[in-house]
């Protein structure tokens, strides 16, 4: 109960369940990140298809908002203090930025990590839920309810 708020925002199920009971089965369209981080193309045509409007070719699908350590994105900011930076392009700005980042990486800090505990609560609290979202969508998920590394 003390992690609601982290946990809730998961019941998959339940928040298409409210959407379709809302807007009807027909008017509401179910995509999964992982289809998207594989095949962003793939994945906006589906959206287009569905939302009956012409196909787009997406130009840099990369992450936008690639994480970083506290480190990397405090000189990114002071990066950005020099004068003149403001004036740079959009793109060149992101360039910058990863640039920063991907030097960095080796200094940030370790990426926390969930106890092998709480990683079955989760996943037993997640099942059901994640066999009502399969059969809801028509997706095998059973990788879901899997420990994993």
């Amino acid at each position: 109960r003390r992690f609601g708020f982290y946990v809730e925002p998961g019941h998959y199920d339940e928040l298409i369940g409210h959407y379709r009971s809302i807007f009807g089965n027909e008017r509401v369209k179910v995509l999964f990140f992982d289809d998207l981080a594989a095949d962003p193309q793939r994945v906006a045509d589906q959206l287009f298809a569905f939302l009956d409007l012409p196909s787009v070719p997406l130009g840099d699908a990369r992450a936008q908002n690639e994480a970083t350590s506290r480190t990397a994105a405090r000189v990114f900011e002071l990066v950005g203090r020099i004068p003149g930076v403001a004036s740079f392009s959009p793109r060149l700005r992101v360039t910058v930025k990863r640039l920063i980042g991907r030097r960095m990486r080796g200094n940030s800090e370790a990426k926390p990590s969930i106890g092998i505990n709480a990683h079955r609560q989760l996943i037993e609290h997640y099942r059901d839920r994640n066999r009502r979202l399969a059969e809801t969508t028509g997706r095998d998920l059973a990788h879901w309810d899997q420990m994993g590394p």
